[in-house]
C-alpha cells in the first residue's frame, strides 16, 4: 500500500477542521490533483535535504506498506518534535557489517521507537508531518507582509533543523566508527 496523497488532500478538504489550509494551499501552490509529496516544494526545498548513509529499523508488521524513506525524512524534518538515533544493541556487541539505527520519536507527551509502531501509528505520523510542512509552506510562501516577522525566523529554522539532523548524524556515525575501531583492536 502506497501512501496516496491525492485522497489524503481529498481528506483534508472535508475535514472541517484542517479545510481552510487545504483550500489556501491549493490556492497559493495550485491543483494537487496527480500530485506526490515529491512534488511540493517543502519536499524538493527542504525534507530532500535529509539522508542517512544506514538501515534504520522500521516495523516489522507493515516493512512495504509506507515509503520509509520519506516518512524518515519528515521526522528529521519536524519542528512538533525530536529523534535520536539509537545504534542496535547486538551490533555493537557484534560490529559486523551496516549497524541497524533505530529512531526514537520523541513527542512532548511521549517517546516512542518507530521499529515498534503499529501501521495506525505510522499513517498518523505520516498524515501529521505532512500537514505541519503543509502549513509551514503556507507561511512562508502567503502574502509576505502579513508574515514578515515569521517568514525569516521559519527559515532560519529550516536551516536549523537540518544542522540538528547533521549533528545527531555526525554523533551517531563516530560512535559507529569508534565501535568498529575497538572491535578491531580486540
Amino acid at each position: 500500500m502506497e501512501f496516496d496523497y491525492g485522497e489524503y488532500f481529498k481528506e483534508l478538504k472535508n475535514d472541517p477542521d484542517k479545510r481552510e489550509v487545504a483550500l489556501r494551499y491549493e490556492r497559493v501552490f495550485g491543483s494537487q490533483e496527480n500530485l506526490t509529496i515529491e512534488d511540493q516544494e517543502f519536499y524538493k526545498n527542504y525534507l530532500s535535504w535529509f539522508s542517512f548513509p544506514f538501515p534504520i529499523a522500521i516495523p516489522k508488521d507493515c516493512p512495504n506498506d509506507y515509503d520509509w524513506g520519506l516518512i524518515i525524512r519528515f521526522i528529521f524534518g519536524s519542528f512538533s518534535t525530536d529523534y535520536a538515533f539509537i545504534l542496535d544493541e547486538d551490533w555493537k556487541k557484534r560490529p559486523k557489517g551496516l549497524p541497524t539505527i533505530h529512531l526514537a520519536i520523541n513527542a512532548s507527551t511521549e517517546s516512542k521507537m518507530l521499529d515498534e509502531l503499529f501501521d495506525l501509528q505510522v499513517l498518523n505520523i505520516l498524515k501529521t508531518y505532512l500537514f505541519e510542512q503543509m502549513k509551514i509552506s503556507l507561511v512562508m510562501e502567503e502574502e509576505p507582509d502579513e508574515y514578515e516577522d515569521e517568514e525569516p525566523n521559519l527559515k532560519i529554522g529550516l536551516v536549523y533543523q537540518y544542522d540538528v539532523y547533521k549533528y545527531k548524524k555526525s554523533l551517531i556515525l563516530k560512535t559507529i566508527k569508534s565501535i568498529r575501531k575497538e572491535n578491531t583492536v580486540h
